[in-house]
């Protein structure tokens, strides 16, 4: 499988720093339309295409998949500075969700360790 980078809503500020640092490290961009957003991870994946009408949610995030740990790395310090949003890594649990559900499970992880780290734990 090819290494590649899923982008969901990417703002117009970020698309281009994307697309450009994951060009420069051999992996592949793939803009998810609103349309497929309905469909689960692993649809998209396979490049199934949906017909979703409504927009479930507008925040911007990324779906890394396949990347070695130097093309993560890279990739991941090629983008400082540009806000890309959440980001994660396809797993077998997670490809089976829609995006709407992965984002939704990102967001009550990063809320759980803020709440853990204010608390000091």
């Amino acid at each position: 499988m090819a290494a590649r980078v899923f982008a969901f809503n990417m703002t117009d500020e970020a698309r281009p720093a994307v697309r450009a640092q994951c060009v420069r490290k051999g992996v592949g961009y793939v803009e998810v339309p609103q349309a497929d957003f309905g469909l689960t991870i692993q649809e998209i994946m396979n490049g199934r295409h949906g017909v979703q009408t409504e927009v479930p949610f507008s925040e911007s995030f990324l779906l890394l998949s396949n990347l070695s740990q130097d093309q993560f790395n890279d990739v991941l310090d090629g983008m400082r500075g540009v806000y890309t949003g959440l980001k994660a890594i396809v797993t077998p649990t997670n490809r089976r969700w829609t995006p709407e559900k992965l984002l939704r499970e990102i967001q009550a992880e990063h809320a759980a360790m803020r709440e853990a780290a204010q608390k000091g734990e």
